[in-house]
């Protein structure tokens, strides 16, 4: 039978949630700011990618479907994995999913 976790574990579990949807309210509140949407709109413009399907670019525009993760597919004559509609490169994303995802 399997043993059930001490219940600091479990605190700490609806803790790291608590924690995690705080962050989602502060980045869901930083979207409704103009400014910063201005910011990120000028971020897309600049790498290219400010069309319909800028989400799913790779650096050297090859597409990808799943956006529910980053594709990590290295570019080798430009040397990069960026991708989506900031082209974000791999390492940058695992460091960002790790910060925010408890």
């Amino acid at each position: 039978m399997p043993q059930k976790k001490p219940n600091k574990e479990l605190h700490k579990s609806a803790h790291d949630q608590a924690k995690f949807l705080k962050r989602i309210n502060f980045y869901e509140e930083l979207l409704k700011n103009s400014n910063v949407l201005a910011y990120l709109l000028t971020i897309r413009q600049s790498e290219g990618v400010l069309r319909p399907d800028g989400f799913n670019l790779i650096v050297g525009y090859s597409r990808f479907k799943d956006t529910s993760h980053h594709p990590n597919i290295l570019v080798r004559d430009l040397n990069s994995s960026a991708a989506g509609g900031y082209q974000i490169n791999y390492s940058t994303w695992g460091t960002i999913v790790n910060n925010l995802v408890p």
